[in-house]
């Protein structure tokens, strides 16, 4: 496409749908057109069953040997993984995008978010249903889940920054990244007349939206003029 806000991409939904023996043809197609490439991938414990059933490797095993894994890769979901995996994501600088909402809403379970940033995995989130689409609540649910499925109050720790910055990042400028797109530095304009941010100060403003707030602070039309960059 002509128009640089549009990026075409190419997403074969899982192993599930797509059969092996296409798995290098769509590695080659993109390739060749440095097209960003989807795919859910251990997103449930019988889709991975199921794949080593017929493959004898389980799905990411499956999509690296049969050379899908690149730094244009995003494995949707990454939830069921062996001790080894994200090493494998990691070493190819893979996405790994990350459905909060939709994964506690099927009852798939929580990634091991720790494991995935320890090998350098490039985290983002989306959203792999409608039930609920709250791009706040997906950044802050990272962290949150993280902490159930360890038991452990704070999970995340960013060599950079503060928790609320990293997850911010993951929910933007590397989710633009997933779709192709580079850093165009957007902004979004904050009501920073919310009750919700009343007490709030200006430096704890990110912390605030991140792990309180809810997508009515970024009404346009009620906006107070302060603007947050992506």
């Amino acid at each position: 496409a002509d128009d640089d806000k549009v990026r075409i991409g190419i997403a074969p939904h899982s192993v599930r749908a797509v059969p092996p023996a296409w798995l290098p043809h769509i590695a080659r197609f993109a390739e060749e057109r440095a097209m960003m490439v989807h795919m859910h991938l251990a997103e449930q414990p019988a889709e991975i069953e199921a794949c080593l059933d017929e493959t004898r490797r389980r799905p990411i095993e499956l999509v690296a040997q049969r050379g899908l894994l690149t730094e244009r890769f995003v494995a949707v979901h990454a939830t069921h993984l062996a001790e080894h995996e994200p090493s494998l994501l990691g070493a190819s600088n893979s996405f790994a995008c990350i459905c909060p909402t939709t994964e506690r809403d099927l009852g798939d379970g929580l990634p091991p978010i720790g494991p995935l940033l320890a090998a350098g995995v490039r985290l983002c989130m989306g959203v792999d249903s409608h039930v609920l689409s709250h791009p706040i609540e997906d950044m802050r649910s990272v962290e949150l889940g993280e902490r159930l499925r360890t038991l452990r109050r704070v999970t995340i720790q960013p060599d950079r920054g503060t928790l609320a910055e990293a997850l911010w990042k993951m929910g933007s400028s590397e989710g633009a990244a997933a779709c192709g797109f580079g850093d165009d530095g957007a902004t979004i304009s904050l009501r920073r007349d919310a009750p919700e941010l009343q007490l709030v100060a200006d430096e704890e403003l990110l912390d605030a939206i991140v792990f309180s707030g809810t997508t009515s602070l970024f009404e346009p039309e009620r906006a107070a003029g302060v603007l947050l960059s992506l």
